[in-house]
């Protein structure tokens, strides 16, 4: 009896766990829409910790590393140990984050001589600056290693080109399941206080390098000049949670700021927000910013320095009130100057980003990440 060798491609993906986040979201996108027939694809979750159980499909395998928050480093031998057994009939092992996933996927892909391709979600360069001297000295190391790093903003690939050495480098956006986005946005609220326009909207996790606090005090000094009616809903966990809800209790706010905590469908209240807001320290390119644009609501971002990735995704403000360089002052001003859009400006906004969101289409996107698993394999 004779048995033919599967042509499949098959890829296996490292990520820290599923939480809620950006980075997260993106991949199970990238992974959904890859094409079965094609790729036989693991994700392996170093720890087990799954939040975005309805945004799972059923063909492809998820293996789990460490259990709660147990230690990495008192577990390390574990882990390895089971990537080497589940990746050893891989073809090309993706490290889908930044650090960890990163460090996982070259250690591995060297001892099992396999290609190894790097996923940067954020300004790395930024992002390092905060971290432990061993965390900048294997990032600094491990780059040399991969043989194609992917990052998802123009203003991340110029700032990992000036500061790291590496092979192949390529500027992908994330993809966006529009189709999925519209279906669960359909869905009916929760609850029924929180009607059409009578809200705004901030989503993400609530630690550096978001700067919810700052979004807070401004949105608290235009409701103390009676400027700002509208509640404000924010969506996410992280470990600044008990300081921001000392800060809402501190400023009056309890009736007016709602931690909400994390949503399995957040759509469903984005579409039906005023607005969006955000404002970080710095970032990748956050999807967010996008899947706004496709439900239609408009957008105010403010980002701590120049050329942020926020006026690459909004073209400059054409699709969105852009602001860098920002403090609690200028922030103020600027949101409220989103809050009191004129219909004219909210059309045209959104308008803009309908446009804007053709790029972010997956087929465009897939064709370049099939291009390099072909060109790795």
């Amino acid at each position: 009896m004779s048995f033919q060798k599967s042509n499949k491609i098959k890829l296996f993906f490292i990520i820290m766990d599923l939480r809620i986040g950006g980075a997260e979201r993106a991949l199970l996108n990238l992974i959904r829409k890859l094409d079965k027939n094609k790729y036989e694809i693991t994700l392996f979750l170093i720890r087990n910790n799954i939040q975005y159980n309805t945004e799972i499909s059923k063909d492809f395998k998820i293996i789990t590393g460490v259990e709660g928050k147990g230690s990495l480093y008192k577990n390390f031998h574990f882990l390895i140990f089971k990537l080497l057994k589940s990746a050893f009939k891989s073809d090309i092992i993706i490290g889908s984050l930044e650090y960890w996933p990163t460090f996982f996927s070259v250690l591995i892909a060297k001892i099992l001589r396999k290609k190894t391709i790097a996923w940067i979600h954020t300004n790395l360069v930024k992002h390092l600056e905060k971290q432990r001297f061993y965390i900048k000295y294997f990032s600094k190391l491990c780059y040399k290693y991969t043989d194609c790093t992917i990052l998802v903003s123009q203003n991340s690939l110029d700032s990992f080109e000036k500061n790291f050495v590496s092979n192949k480098r390529q500027l992908i956006y994330n993809i966006i399941d529009f189709n999925l986005i519209q279906s669960m946005s359909d869905l009916p609220l929760d609850n029924s206080k929180y009607r059409d326009n009578n809200y705004i909207i901030g989503i993400g996790r609530l630690e550096y390098p978001k700067d919810f606090e700052t979004l807070i005090r401004a949105y608290a000094n235009l409701y103390s000049e009676k400027i700002c009616k509208e509640k404000f809903l924010i969506f996410g966990d992280g470990q600044d949670y008990d300081k921001l809800e000392k800060l809402i209790c501190e400023l009056g706010l309890l009736n007016q700021v709602f931690l909400m905590g994390f949503d399995s469908n957040v759509f469903r209240y984005l579409k039906h927000a005023k607005l969006f807001v955000m404002a970080s320290y710095f970032e990748g390119l956050p999807l967010v910013l996008a899947e706004a644009m496709f439900l239609k609501v408009p957008i105010m971002a403010a980002y701590k320095t120049k050329n942020s990735p926020f006026s690459e995704i909004l073209l400059n403000g054409k699709c969105g009130i852009v602001l860098e360089e920002y403090d609690e002052k200028s922030l103020t001003k600027k949101l409220e100057e989103a809050i009191n859009l004129s219909n004219m400006e909210r059309e045209s906004y959104i308008e803009s980003g309908l446009i804007r969101i053709h790029e972010f289409k997956e087929e465009f996107i897939l064709a370049k990440w099939e291009k390099i698993f072909q060109e790795l394999n």
